[in-house]
């Protein structure tokens, strides 16, 4: 059982991974394409960046951006479809996180 566990965890992790970097590639487009095409909501979001200089209200703004599935009237159909994609990738990431994370110490109890 703990051979499953830790194989379950370190598989979890790596796909986990490969979506957090989906996840960071594609708010990054994400950001390039507020700020070009659409600087009032990039702006209105904090101008945030994945840099140092980078606020927590900003960051919390730009996921609170992403999780709505509402869409702004005056958003594109490209900006609408990219952000659909990082929701989604951000919403696995989270739960392949929390899953694989979560395994040990099931498994340690029922031992």
């Amino acid at each position: 059982m703990q051979v499953f566990a830790v194989l379950y965890f370190f598989i979890g992790m790596i796909v986990a991974g490969l979506y957090g970097i989906l996840y960071f590639r594609n708010l990054t487009s994400l950001m390039a394409k507020l700020e070009d095409k659409h600087p009032d909501i990039w702006v209105g979001l904090g101008k945030p960046s994945l840099g140092f200089n980078n606020k927590a209200s900003s960051s919390f703004k730009l996921v609170s951006f992403v999780l709505k599935k509402s869409v702004t009237p005056y958003c594109d159909l490209e900006i609408a479809i990219l952000k659909r994609k990082t929701r989604k990738y951000f919403l696995f990431y989270i739960f392949l996180l929390i899953s694989s994370m979560s395994i040990i110490p099931i498994v340690s109890v029922f031992q």
